[in-house]
């Protein structure tokens, strides 16, 4: 059985025994990336609260796969478009908080985020050259602040 068939085999019976009837779809293997998506009548029980459920399900999964194929590999699980969703609100709502502490000259604190959410915040920031973000705390404290660049 080849690297990729063994891939796809060991994600259909991962599923199965989850007990739900949940299809996978758009399966592609890049390299070590493995990206899906899974089309759910319960997305909410693999989602979990702020997605941690599905976070959790990608870890299970790749270090599933990495023992297997004895190779590392990263999952990219996206369920019912929740990831595509919250990656759009995240970086609508960091557009919106960098041009309020722009306007006010003051920096802006967010909610406590996963590194994945900050990393999207970072990323939806990083060309505008009034505002700078960075992420401040500890563990489950780490949030991101954006803040007006100061003026030369």
């Amino acid at each position: 059985m080849n690297r990729d068939t063994k891939i796809k085999k060991t994600i259909e019976e991962f599923f199965k025994k989850m007990g739900g009837k949940d299809t996978i779809q758009n399966l592609k293997i890049e390299g070590d990336l493995i990206s899906f998506q899974i089309n759910s009548v319960t997305p909410e029980i693999l989602i979990g609260k702020n997605g941690q459920i599905l976070s959790d399900i990608q870890y299970v999964l790749a270090r599933i796969i990495n023992k297997q194929l004895e190779e590392r590999v990263f999952i990219d699980l996206d369920v019912n478009e929740y990831k595509k969703n919250k990656i759009s609100f995240l970086e609508e709502m960091a557009k919106n908080i960098a041009d309020e502490a722009a306007n006010s000259g003051k920096e802006k604190a967010l909610s406590p985020m996963s590194s994945f959410e900050r990393r999207i915040i970072h990323l939806a920031l990083q060309g505008r050259q009034d505002v700078v973000s960075e992420s401040r705390g500890e563990g489950r404290e780490r949030r991101v602040v954006i803040a007006p660049k100061p003026l030369n």
